[in-house]
């Protein structure tokens, strides 16, 4: 049995992190960005009391996320104007608070953030 529970902020420095979906093990936390970013859309984790890392970083335009080290595992969901966070595997190491990001003129521009906890082991049938 896993358990999650998933907190959304309302404020947003831009776009929308939309609702997160979810099936019996992968969550999904969607990025809406707006037209003037440029180039790279980041993701971004923050655990209490650790630093913020990045988790990888992909083209607005298409083609393979890069993931940074210690992050292989996760993925890009690509939809029209939403580069969404896909986090197989779900697990409780995961519980942090997610960051969507992109460059607009020459400052980087960072979402509010989604915070994921995520409680419980699996149980094996």
């Amino acid at each position: 049995f896993l358990l999650f529970l998933v907190l959304k902020t309302d404020e947003m420095s831009f776009g929308n992190i939309s609702e997160v979906s979810c099936d019996t093990e992968t969550v999904v936390i969607d990025c809406n960005y707006p037209s003037d970013c440029s180039g790279y859309i980041h993701w971004y984790q923050l655990k209490e009391e650790k630093p913020l890392r990045r988790i990888l970083y992909s083209s607005i335009s298409g083609g393979a996320a890069i993931n940074d080290a210690g992050f292989e595992s996760f993925k890009i969901d690509r939809k029209p104007s939403n580069l969404a966070l896909k986090i197989p595997e779900l697990k409780e190491e995961h519980s942090a608070v997610y960051y969507c990001a992109c460059w607009v003129s020459d400052r980087k521009v960072f979402g509010s953030g989604t915070r994921l906890y995520v409680t419980g082991k699996k149980k094996f049938i």
